[in-house]
């Protein structure tokens, strides 16, 4: 008897030889592999997302509070070579800030999305596993049956 088999361009899709529970099998194992790899890859982004988060909001607290704005309206008159001196303070000040910022939100996105991804290849890893468990439980049932 020949072996009937499903191919695309001279590489099986299916074998109709194996069974079902073979196919589901691999299938599941598929998924597993993935929700464990979600899971490790949000762990990853979980964990430099809150370190970095916490980096870049002491950085904030650090730079947004400097004092310059105040003492550079205190002043009434300033020459030109003053104004610079004060203003590239100011620019220098408000440039860090803004960075601190913009890498604050990069790393908060980050945080969530690892906490999302934990979130998603834990609840597939388990579902998973649960599932490749009650099958094989059942296939060796049927086997003791038989």
């Amino acid at each position: 008897m020949r072996d009937a088999s499903v191919s695309l361009n001279g590489y099986p899709l299916c074998s109709r030889s194996a069974t079902w529970h073979e196919d589901t099998r691999t299938l599941l194992q598929l998924f597993l592999g993935s929700g464990l790899g979600c899971l490790l890859l949000g762990m990853g982004n979980w964990i430099i997302g809150a370190v970095e988060t916490a980096k870049y909001q002491n950085l904030l607290l650090k730079t947004a509070h400097t004092g310059l704005e105040e003492s550079y309206r205190n002043f009434q008159q300033l020459d030109q070579q003053r104004n610079e001196e004060v203003l590239r303070r100011l620019t220098e000040s408000r440039e860090k800030y803004n960075a601190a910022r913009v890498k604050l939100n990069f790393f908060y996105v980050v945080l969530i999305g690892g906490r999302l991804l934990f979130l998603i290849g834990s609840l597939i890893a388990v579902v998973t596993l649960f599932r490749l468990i009650r099958r094989d439980a059942q296939a060796k049932i049927q086997k003791l049956e038989f």
